[in-house]
Formats: C-alpha cells, structure tokens, sequence
C-alpha cells in the first residue's frame, strides 16, 4: 500500500510555477529534512513524472520555456540525491512540445512520452535516448494526438497510452504498440460514448502479457467524467473495461494503475465524494470487479 501512495505523490504532479522537485534524501533521517530543490528559469517549467535511476539518481521529465528551441520544449533532467543537475537535455522545435512520462529501459537508458507540435498539430511523442540523455530516436505518431504514459514491453518495444482525434474529433483512450525503434507495430481506440472526450492516464503490463489502461471517459452531455479502467489483450483488443463514479454532474478520473503482488490491480485517482473531489485507491480483481474502495478525503 506504501508503495502504491509513493508512486502516487511523486508522479503526474509536480507543478510550481518553475520546474520544482524536493527530493528526498535517505539521509534525511539522521539530519534536518532536506530542502527542495528548484529547477529552470525565469519563465514557466513544469515536471510531470520522476524515476529513480539505476545508480541511485533521479530522472525527471517535463517541459521548459526558459530554454530551448522555442515555445515550450520537452525535457529530461537528471540530478542526484542532493537535487544537484548532472545534465539537461530539451527536445522539440519552435512550438510546444512536453514530457509526460520518463521510464528507465533494459539498455540502461530512458523512453520519454509526451506530445511534439509542428505547424499548429500535436501529435503524440516518444524520445529514446543513452544513459547520458542522448537521442537514439524520437518518433511523432497520429495527428492531434498525445501520449501521457508508456512501458517498455517484453520484446524490446514500447506501449504507450494517450488520447487521440484520429477516429473521434472528441477524442478516443489510444493504446498505441512500436517496436524498439520506436515503428508503429498496432493502434487501439477507446470510446466511452457518443461525443465523449476520452484519455488514457497510465498503462501497466499484465501477468497475461497483455495490457491494463486507466484514464477518464468524459460525459460532458450528463455533466460529468467517468473513471474508466480498460483491459486488453496482448495485441491490444479490449477484454473488458469498468467504470467508476457514474453519478452526473460528477468529475472523476483515474491517473495510475499497477499489477498488484497478488494479482490483482490497484488504481489511482480521484472521486467526487459530496461537493468534493477525494483522491482514492481503488483495488480490482483479474476481470475488473470492485474489491475495495479506499478514500483519503476529508
């Protein structure tokens, strides 16, 4: 559970104006708590997901306006355990591109996932690069599309999640497989309803080899978002999906899923609960039945 509610503190957000990031020191218990650490400039930063490295560092992936080619440009930053910078690397052109997601691979290097613009069109993200930062590969894919977590799979490739106009200008959940050259292997498209404007959040790998996704349906002619838990084969075909938080005039969403030790699935989100809005943990079974719901509102 412990591990879960990490994961959950320290991903997805971390917004402050500047790209800001406290890391926390192992040494902190046998000293005064750790100061944050501040990164960027004088403009708009912003971190999005952070991983511990292999050597006991971190790596942080965002976007920057203070440096760069222009716009809004992705980033990956990498620091150690005092929140030092050890380098810095934009990607991206002269309009706005961000990171949304960072993974270590097998190869010692990183997969980061976000969105790239180029002439007025976004379009989903994924950069390969060493262990240094240095790009392997970057590859765009769709058309108004982008891309806010990914996983490296078994076979060397990668799956990412997202939201996609390709098939509904409201938006569909994209699952979206390419080899470990970042081609295209297979797209998958999710739609809760009629216009509604959907997006996946997270992806985990199952026992099954095949996929589990969790993001949100939005409702918006009932006045609300759905949080919506997609399974799927290993070649993406939907084995079944559950919702949660059904009430109209309701906005609910779910940010991250994990394979729990038994099996099982964990997710996290948030829940309308009265007039507010509480983040839960949801726990699943193999087939997508509630086994427990978890608030930690108020």
């Amino acid at each position: 559970m412990q591990q879960i509610l990490d994961r959950l503190r320290i991903t997805r957000v971390v917004m402050a104006g500047l790209l800001a990031l406290a890391i926390a020191l192992p040494a902190a218990a046998q000293g005064p708590p750790a100061l944050p650490s501040w990164f960027g400039g004088t403009a708009d930063d912003l971190g999005w997901a952070i991983e511990r490295t292999t050597d006991g560092n971190y790596i942080i992936a965002g976007r920057t306006r203070s440096e760069g080619a222009g716009g809004s440009d992705a980033q990956l930053l990498k620091v150690d355990e005092l929140g030092n910078v050890l380098w810095s690397h934009t990607h991206g052109g002269a309009e706005d591109d961000e990171f949304k997601d960072v993974q270590l691979t097998a190869d010692g290097g990183y997969i980061a996932a976000g969105s790239r613009t180029m002439s007025g069109v976004y379009y989903a993200y994924l950069v390969k690069t060493d262990v240094d930062g240095n790009v392997a590969w970057e590859r765009t894919y769709g058309a108004y599309c982008y891309a806010n977590a990914v996983q490296q799979t078994p076979d060397g490739g990668y799956v990412f999640t997202g939201k996609s106009t390709e098939q509904d200008p409201w938006g569909d959940v994209n699952l979206r497989k390419v080899d470990s050259a970042g081609l295209e292997q297979w797209s998958r498209y999710f739609n809760l309803a009629a216009y509604a404007d959907d997006s996946g959040h997270s992806v985990a790998l199952t026992p099954d080899g095949g996929y589990i996704v969790a993001g949100f349906g939005g409702l918006w002619s009932a006045g609300q978002t759905r949080m919506w838990v997609i399974k799927t084969d290993a070649a993406g075909n939907q084995m079944w999906n559950t919702q949660l938080g059904t009430t109209p005039g309701t906005y609910n969403m779910a940010q991250d899923v994990l394979v729990a030790s038994d099996g099982n699935y964990v997710v996290a989100g948030h829940l309308h609960n009265g007039p507010e809005q509480d983040p839960v943990l949801i726990k699943l079974d193999p087939d997508g039945a509630t086994l427990w719901i978890k608030n930690y509102g108020g």
